[in-house]
């Protein structure tokens, strides 16, 4: 069942590539894949792939479906600068400043434990 599985995701993944090539392909791994640093591979699986947009800032890495936290973050570290908005107006704002943020279209690959 296991192999069946890595076979369809390999295969999932081969049909994004193949109708997105000019895609660059992000692999995500999963924090358990890395148990420590004794050693300098570890033994992983394909998961799901998919077609997503990313963020990197500050080392830290985005995909689309964080956007909220983004735009939270940008009130946070912004909110004293337009003290005269509404919470509404303030909130258009920062969604407006997130979407220019320079996000990244990409074939995005989970990597899982083994």
């Amino acid at each position: 069942m296991k192999i069946e599985k890595q076979k369809q995701n390999i295969n999932h993944l081969f049909e994004l590539i193949k109708d997105n090539p000019d895609l660059p392909i992000v692999p995500l791994v999963a924090t358990e894949c890395v148990h420590d640093d004794s050693y300098g591979y570890w033994l992983n699986k394909w998961g799901s792939a998919e077609i997503d947009e990313y963020y990197v800032e500050d080392g830290r890495f985005y995909l689309s479906d964080e956007f909220e936290e983004l735009v939270d973050e940008w009130i946070d570290n912004n909110f004293q600068e337009y003290s005269d908005l509404t919470q509404e107006d303030l909130e258009d704002l920062a969604v407006e400043e997130v979407k220019k943020y320079d996000w990244i279209k990409a074939i995005v690959v989970c990597i899982e434990p083994a």
